[in-house]
Formats: structure tokens, C-alpha cells, sequence
């Protein structure tokens, strides 16, 4: 999952956020009044979910993207016309990859292989769900048999 869909798959579980290019309108209704919308904040919640969905570059069928109320918006300076998500877009520009470690960084007798998994624990802390959790534990479990091979013991 890339770095800018953390914080909806925080809010809106990783599962559907993960699910989102194969899902349908009914089911992105369901999530939003599961996570308690009202007949009065429907449509709105709905509408910001995919208008930031889309800025964040997720995936999704067009019949979910459609659901987004995305009304140009006029500038009263200039009187141009923008969409929500042109404006949402301008306002969370995407964030470069972060740079590699530098050499120094590395302690001593870490294979490098590790390193990029141990950022990524640092950078998602102590609130994971447990499907994120468990897929990181495989990965440095693979990681770490790939690093440092156990080598049989003789009899």
C-alpha cells in the first residue's frame, strides 16, 4: 500500500481500501454507514471518500468514481473553474519516495535487506491491524531466513 493511502486505510480499514478497485457502489455505501453515516451525511461522506481516493491515485470502477459530487468550484479572484479533486489534488501534491538510508545508518552486521523493513515498522507504529501486522511478520521472517541462513547443526 503506498505511503499517501495510509490514512484511509487507517480510517476506512485496509481491507476495503485494498478491495477498492474491485468493488461496487453498494458496497462503498455499506462501509460508509457502517462507519456510522446518517441519511443527512451520506452523500457527502460518500463524496469526500472518493474525491480523496482519487487524490491519492486509488484505483477504482468508474461506477464508484462517479458517486463523488465533484461540482467545479469557482475562483472568486480570477473566476477560473476548478473540480473538488483538481483542488484536493493541488492541496496534497504527492510525496516523493523517501531517500535511501544513508551507508552510515546501517549498524554494523544488519544485512541491508532488513533495513527497509524495520522503517516501515518505525513508520506505522503501534497501530496496525492485525492483517497488516501479520504480513509484515511473514515478510521479515522471509527477510531474515533470506539474510541469515540457518546452517544445519551436525549430529
Amino acid at each position: 500500500m503506498p505511503h499517501d493511502n495510509h490514512a484511509l486505510a487507517k480510517r476506512y480499514g485496509a481491507d476495503f481500501i485494498d478491495s477498492l478497485p474491485r468493488t461496487t457502489p453498494k458496497l462503498v455505501n455499506d462501509r460508509l454507514t457502517e462507519l456510522g453515516t446518517t441519511d443527512a451525511t451520506h452523500d457527502k461522506a460518500r463524496s469526500f471518500f472518493v474525491n480523496a481516493a482519487k487524490a491519492v491515485g486509488l484505483q477504482m470502477p468508474p461506477q464508484v468514481a462517479k458517486q463523488a459530487r465533484n461540482r467545479p468550484v469557482v475562483n472568486r479572484r480570477s473566476g477560473s473553474r476548478r473540480t473538488q479533486t483538481e483542488m484536493l489534488s493541488e492541496s496534497n501534491p504527492p510525496l516523493p519516495p523517501p531517500p535511501p538510508p544513508p551507508a552510515d545508518s546501517v549498524p554494523d552486521g544488519l544485512h541491508p535487506a532488513l533495513v527497509p523493513l524495520l522503517r516501515d515498522l518505525a513508520e506505522n507504529g503501534p497501530s496496525w491491524t492485525v492483517r497488516l501486522r501479520d504480513r509484515w511478520k511473514r515478510t521479515w521472517d522471509q527477510s531474515l531466513d533470506y539474510a541469515y541462513p540457518v546452517e544445519e547443526e551436525p549430529e
